[in-house]
């Protein structure tokens, strides 16, 4: 079938799906499209014939319910993919949809599954993941990204509530993970809630701290380690748990957890190269409110798997899979503080602590400290603070060779 190119699509994004159409920005010559259409084609040429040696973690790349697998180039600008519906957007308009399917993993969790010829997403580009699902982009040839794919946990859309990354606070894998929630206070008494633990991944997370008082709660125990270096299968990050209220029913307003960070594979038969950033953090916990309740415990980080024959990690690049903070106790008088987001660095994000009776939110784990913080204890009838969450997973495996530059940041530290 001939290419053809809709004069609609206005962002700078390239679909090219072989045999089929090619998708282009509005501006794109013939020429360009059909470039695009026969480089895709060559490289599904010899996809079909290699598939059974090439053996991604997680997916198989022949599974038919794929489709034919597509060129997809972001060129500039702001996208949005849903691992829900396959849905991808730009700030200007709906995309066409990339090949791809919700599959079975060898455990029966389910993911998200797109099928690419080539991947590249552009220094000046950004693709933001949400849905429910973990992603898999299977790459029959190379993949480049050179700027940023965030799956990480986030504000939804109405910037009223947070929300999991896609494939984070998964209840089946995480039973032991989750944050137990602070225990509230005995109801008419004036001691505070407890804070809430941090959630737990890839190391144990931060226990939540005792409220004070009479009728105090207690803090909320941390939530597990789980999950091995390999991402088999490919998973999420955990919740940490929800603060305890406080001891009048009218008020019942404990800190809300904070959320895991979601997973990405890229798995390609030819090489991944990475010199922008992919980032899969948690969530805060919440702040106890001003009537003495218990900070949410933080987020875990989620996960990342990258797998080609060659890796190439390159200085400028950024792997971050860190925990978040978890949020401060409330007290009468001063507002408490949340947890902080998952930072993309070595540096641990800090817990809420913002005034002097509620007890201080755990850190976040990040670099060096894999770990979510403890929260300290209430003072003065005031609420508890919540554990901060860990680190999750990343994983870099090239077939052949992978290479880290030792002056890319990559946080934890990647397993092979």
């Amino acid at each position: 079938m001939d290419g053809f190119t809709p004069a609609a699509i206005t962002a700078s994004v390239v679909l090219t799906q072989v045999m089929a159409c090619t998708f282009a920005p509005s501006g794109a010559g013939d020429g360009q499209a059909a470039d695009a259409a026969a480089d895709a084609a060559a490289t599904i040429d010899t996809a079909a014939a290699s598939c059974a040696s090439w053996n991604p973690p997680n997916v198989d790349p022949c599974d038919p319910r794929l489709g034919e697998p597509a060129v997809l180039d972001f060129d500039g600008g702001a996208f949005g993919y849903d691992t829900d519906t396959g849905a991808l957007t730009s700030l200007v308009s709906q995309l066409p949809v990339p090949p791809g399917a919700l599959v079975e993993q060898h455990d029966g969790t389910i993911v998200r599954v797109v099928n690419v010829a080539s991947l590249r997403v552009s220094g000046s580009s950004t693709l933001t993941v949400t849905g429910a699902h973990a992603l898999v982009f299977v790459v029959h040839g190379d993949a480049t990204i050179d700027g940023v794919i965030d799956v990480s946990a986030r504000l939804d859309a109405t910037g009223t509530m947070f929300i999991a990354g896609p494939g984070g606070n998964d209840a089946a894998r995480c039973v032991t993970g989750t944050g137990r929630p602070g225990e509230a206070t005995t109801v008419g008494s004036a001691g505070g809630g407890g804070g809430a633990g941090g959630g737990g991944f890839a190391a144990n997370a931060g226990d939540g701290g005792n409220g004070h008082g009479s009728g105090h709660g207690a803090g909320g125990g941390k939530g597990a380690s789980g999950g091995g270096p390999s991402i088999e299968p490919l998973r999420g990050g955990c919740a940490g748990g929800t603060g305890g209220d406080d001891g009048d029913p009218s008020i019942d307003a404990g800190g809300h957890a904070g959320d895991g960070g979601g997973a990405l594979e890229i798995s390609a038969r030819g090489d991944v190269v990475v010199a922008g950033a992919i980032a899969a953090g948690g969530s805060g916990g919440g702040a106890g409110a001003l009537a003495r309740s218990g900070g949410g415990g933080g987020g875990s980080g989620g996960a990342i798997l990258l797998d080609g024959e060659t890796v190439r990690i390159l200085a400028t690049a950024s792997l971050c899979a860190n925990g978040a903070g978890g949020g401060e106790g409330g007290q009468l008088a001063v507002a408490s503080q949340p947890g902080g987001m998952a930072t993309c660095s070595q540096l641990r994000s800090t817990g809420g602590a913002n005034q002097a009776d509620g007890g201080d939110g755990g850190a976040g784990g990040a670099g060096a400290v894999p770990a979510g913080g403890n929260a300290t204890n209430g003072t003065s009838n005031a609420g508890g603070g919540g554990g901060g969450g860990s680190v999750g997973r990343i994983r870099v495996r090239g077939r052949t060779t992978r290479t880290v530059d030792g002056a890319a940041t990559v946080s934890p530290a990647p397993a092979s």
